[in-house]
């Protein structure tokens, strides 16, 4: 996640959700073994249930997210 703060008045702030991070993080709590590069994923045996959790990802995730 990322947050970035204008130093200008009305000191606006942008939330940024590392999308790949946060579907490796579910990866790795279902235990599907992945390779994963900066922005890509090199290899996983169930490519399927890759884009099913890809696919699950909602607006409530990122306000739990940007609510940390």
């Amino acid at each position: 996640m990322l947050v970035r703060v204008s130093p200008y008045f009305p000191f606006s702030a942008r939330v940024c959700l590392n999308q790949h991070h946060w579907l490796a993080r579910r990866m790795q709590q279902e235990n599907i073994d992945f390779q994963q590069t900066t922005n890509a994923f090199l290899r996983c045996p169930d490519p399927q249930r890759l884009q099913e959790l890809a696919d699950s990802l909602t607006a409530h995730d990122l306000l739990v997210c940007g609510r940390k």
